[in-house]
């Protein structure tokens, strides 16, 4: 069964450590776009808890869960 892939404006949580970058782990964000390529990358804006833009990042699919609100 393949995996489906995240999509626009679908919420996010970094699942591991972007190298160099200081955003923790279990910050959540928002993707904006969806890079079409093999190995899928997205344009995330991360938030603090606040509403406040902590970081905008291309981030690879394997840093990324996706988070159900509901």
């Amino acid at each position: 069964m393949k995996t489906k892939r995240l999509q626009e404006y679908d919420v996010v949580e970094l699942c591991k450590a972007l190298p160099g970058i200081d955003v923790p782990i279990g910050t959540r964000g928002t993707i904006l776009i969806v890079y079409d390529s093999a190995l899928p990358e997205y344009e995330v804006e991360f938030v603090e808890p606040t509403g406040d833009t902590l970081a905008l990042l291309t981030v690879k699919e394997g840093y990324l869960q996706k988070i159900n609100l509901l």
